[in-house]
């Protein structure tokens, strides 16, 4: 499953975040074979066709100096990653996707 979305803005990333953990938990229920999640991309890169357009990072990048800055969604991840799985709250808030 790939979580890629160009999404500068992190209006959608969160809501993607989301609802693919809770798919792949109910896969796992489900007896399927999930042995991790590989989230794309942590920082945000250079894409040979597009450059420096697309941001598809948990962690934006500066590419002038190369500082990185977290994205509401990496901290969305580290709590999911904290909390060993996502709270009801988060479940509810980002059940919609974005408008």
């Amino acid at each position: 499953m790939e979580n890629g979305v160009p999404d500068r803005s992190d209006r959608i990333r969160p809501w993607l975040l989301v609802n693919s953990l809770r798919e792949l938990r109910h896969m796992w229920q489900q007896g399927y074979d999930v042995r991790g999640y590989f989230h794309w991309s942590l920082v945000d890169n250079f894409e040979w066709s597009e450059g420096w357009q697309l941001r598809f990072g948990l962690y934006a990048l500066d590419e002038a100096n190369q500082q990185r800055r977290p994205r509401p969604s990496a901290q969305l991840y580290r709590q999911i990653i904290a909390d060993k799985g996502i709270r009801r709250e988060l479940l509810e808030k980002w059940e919609k996707p974005p408008g």
